[in-house]
């Protein structure tokens, strides 16, 4: 039978590993400053912590957002290219499922 493995509960940026909620915070302020999410330093979480942050205009998730943080980081882009490729690569799948 197979093992149940925990959900993530941290992600890892510039290095650090941070919470999801702090992560998609941090997400949702480099989103706004147009800057790599390992170069903001610091956010409040408010109390409760959001269930769901503005990421390139669009609600989602917190776990969603801290996972694009992470990635975007680990790859040295910008939260907002990451976004466009995804949706590009997307839209090309759904062109070939098409013909």
């Amino acid at each position: 039978m197979k093992e149940r493995t925990k959900p993530r509960t941290t992600v890892t940026l510039g290095g650090r590993k941070v919470p999801m909620s702090e992560a998609a915070l941090l997400a949702a302020e480099a989103d706004r400053r147009g800057v790599l999410p390992r170069k903001v330093r610091r956010v409040q979480v408010p109390e409760p912590a959001p269930s769901h942050v503005l990421l390139a205009s669009q609600r989602v998730s917190v776990r969603t957002a801290a996972l694009l943080a992470e990635e975007a980081d680990a790859r040295g882009i910008l939260l907002e290219a990451l976004i466009t490729e995804l949706i590009e690569k997307k839209a090309q799948q759904l062109g070939r499922s098409r013909r």
